[in-house]
This record gives C-alpha cells, structure tokens and sequence, in this order.
C-alpha cells in the first residue's frame, strides 16, 4: 500500500460543474478524470455507501474493500470530489 500524500485539488477550476451518477469503479474514474480536468465533481449515490458494485457486489474474500474502495474515495475527497449516498431518483439542479 501507499502511504503518500494526497495530490492537491486542480490549480485551476474551469467553472464547469459535473454530476457523476454511480460511485461504481467506472463512476470512481470518471470522476477521477473530471476532477483532474479542473471541474467541479459530485458523485451521486443511491445506497448509503460509495462504491458500487464493489461494494455490494464482489464477495469480502475477492475484494479488500475498505483498503480498496475507501482508499479511493478518500483521495478523491481530498483532491476536492463530492460525494452524496442515500440518492434516489431524479437530480433537482
């Protein structure tokens, strides 16, 4: 495992702000990918934990899951992504 410190938030922000719907892995990277572009990144979750199918859907003996998924999620918190669980339905702006 790592160990390192977080990278900083983007330098510059485009202004843009994006909705990611789904903390899975594919979510996890867009919102990676986005963030690192300079835009303003929330991902919206409808169960009560980030993750995805890697949460819910890899068994324990497949997948550390906190060492993976929560590791991630962190970083991506410290770089400046937002996260909302418990997200059901439609996205009011």
């Amino acid at each position: 495992g790592g160990g390192g410190v977080a990278p900083p938030p983007p330098a510059v922000r485009t202004g843009f702000t994006v909705a990611v719907v789904g903390s899975g892995p594919a979510g996890l990277a867009a919102a990676d990918e986005l963030n690192k572009r300079g835009h303003s990144v929330t991902v919206y979750e409808r169960d009560d934990r980030v993750g995805g199918l890697m949460q819910y859907g890899v068994p324990n003996p497949k997948a550390d899951k906190v060492d993976v998924v929560q590791r991630r999620v962190e970083l991506l918190r410290a770089e400046g992504v937002e996260f909302v669980t418990n997200c059901a339905g439609a996205i009011q702006p």
